[in-house]
């Protein structure tokens, strides 16, 4: 596909899955987006949109993915977004975050802006911006949800004290105890070795100077 498809009574579409085709992003694409009022989830990763869509009026979404689509500038209207579960933008060419960016918690949280191609002032606004608001915008909430789904207010609490650059990390021994037979008690083994770091210090340095993917093997 080069255009969006145009679908017969496209308010009632909840569901967009156009990942992998040839779409650009110009007045004519807006406009038959801006159609699908009730989207709730939107895929146009893979394709070189260049020009980033605007989301102001898809108040709907709670699952948006633009992986890999060329883009220099965020998208605008995230804030608008009722309910974000996950905003995946990541493998972009993002130079800056807007001026004075202020995003809503929920947007914040599902906001993924991680790339290799990301350049030292956008990487420092990311680090600026969690300093201020304690919200990682490099990395979703979505993709720690495993752990964090079922966590207790203390556990949260003890999240939030990880390193941010660890806690990153972590992602992969997520993904590793996934396949456990019983992945409830990995990531109560899990959580047990981060209150570790937290109470003992030299734990915790070990524990920084070795992958977070090897926590459990300390």
């Amino acid at each position: 596909f080069e255009r969006l498809p145009q679908v017969p009574d496209a308010y009632q579409l909840t569901w967009l899955d156009m990942e992998g085709n040839r779409l650009t992003w110009d007045a004519q694409a807006q406009a038959t987006l801006e159609q699908m009022s009730s989207l709730q989830v939107l895929d146009l990763s893979l394709n070189r949109l260049i020009n980033a869509p605007d989301m102001t009026r898809m108040t709907t979404i709670r699952s948006l993915f633009m992986v890999q689509c060329g883009l220099m500038d965020l998208p605008r209207g995230l804030e608008h977004f009722t309910s974000p579960r996950v905003i995946d933008l990541s493998d972009n060419h993002f130079v800056r975050l807007p001026a004075g960016i202020v995003l809503p918690p929920a947007t914040a949280n599902a906001l993924s802006l991680e790339s290799d191609t990301l350049g030292l002032p956008i990487r420092e606004q990311i680090e600026d911006y969690y300093q201020l608001h304690g919200t990682d915008l490099l990395v979703s909430d979505f993709e720690y949800e495993p752990l964090l789904l079922d966590a207790s207010a203390s556990q949260l609490q003890l999240w939030s004290r990880v390193p941010l650059h660890y806690r990153r990390e972590l992602r992969l021994l997520i993904d590793d105890v996934a396949e456990d037979d019983d992945v409830a008690a990995s990531h109560q083994a899990i959580w047990s070795a981060l209150q570790r770091m937290d109470e003992d210090a030299e734990f915790r340095d070990r524990a920084l100077a070795t992958s977070a993917s090897l926590l459990l093997d300390i």
